[in-house]
């Protein structure tokens, strides 16, 4: 699936992503969601050039609770 999204982009075109780090399930049950490693998601877009990539303990966008969290913006270079 993801090299189908970098052949999406156009020159220019960004990707973001914000998810749960695998350690979010330790301790606590997060449902279904999709869960990443350290460093997972640059290396699952080897093609595009990562313009901010995070791994911090906060309040994500579709939570309540602080957890450890990913957060990749990738870009398709011109």
């Amino acid at each position: 699936m993801p090299g189908v999204i970098e052949r999406a982009l156009r020159p220019g075109g960004v990707v973001v992503v914000e998810a749960f780090h695998r350690d979010a399930t330790k301790g606590s049950s997060i449902g279904g969601a999709v869960v990443f490693d350290t460093g997972e998601l640059p290396a699952l877009f080897p093609h595009l050039r990562v313009v901010r990539y995070e791994e911090p303990i906060a309040t994500a966008d579709f939570g309540l609770d602080k957890v450890r969290l990913v957060r990749y913006c990738g870009e398709r270079p011109e």
